[in-house]
This record gives C-alpha cells, sequence and structure tokens, in this order.
C-alpha cells in the first residue's frame, strides 16, 4: 500500500543532502514503489527529487542527459535508506 513510511528515506537529512537528485526508481514487484513517491515531486520537475520508474539502460540513461545539474541514484524499495549510484547488481539484492 500507500502510507507515509515509504516517503521516510527521503526526508532524513542525510538525504537532502543528496538534492537535487534524479532518483531511477528500479521496480521489484510492482509499480506502485514508484508511484508511492510521486508525493514528493511535482509536474513542473523543480523539486529537490525527480523520481522516474526505470526502463533500461539506454531508456535511463536519455533521462539522466535531460538533468545534467542533478546527481543521479538509484533506489530499491527493499532497501529504502540505500542510494546507489550505478544501478544494483543483481546478487546484491537481499
Amino acid at each position: 500500500g500507500v502510507s507515509r513510511q515509504h516517503l521516510q528515506p527521503f526526508l532524513v537529512p542525510q538525504a537532502q543532502e543528496f538534492t537535487p537528485a534524479l532518483i531511477i526508481v528500479h521496480t521489484l514487484d510492482k509499480w506502485i514503489e514508484y508511484g508511492r513517491l510521486l508525493e514528493l515531486a511535482d509536474p513542473f520537475l523543480d523539486t529537490p527529487f525527480i523520481f522516474v520508474v526505470s526502463r533500461g539502460s539506454a531508456a535511463n540513461q536519455a533521462v539522466i542527459d535531460s538533468f545534467p545539474d542533478r546527481q543521479v541514484f538509484h533506489y530499491y524499495a527493499d532497501q529504502p535508506y540505500t542510494f546507489y549510484t550505478a544501478p544494483r547488481p543483481e546478487a546484491s539484492a537481499p
């Protein structure tokens, strides 16, 4: 489901230090892993975090290239307080 607890990893001071950031959300099960974060964004793309759902390397790189002034992090809902600077290797999934 959707609850405020899913937003918490982005509200802690450590996460705020990463802004402005582009967050590539790697869904593990359902799209809601991405959808529940949209409360922290707006359609003007000027919030501290911009969230996009991962669509593969080429598509992700195209989005990254569109936001050169933002740090890029990869997010996985099963490790909500870990922000990866590159896609997580498959073997490291908990």
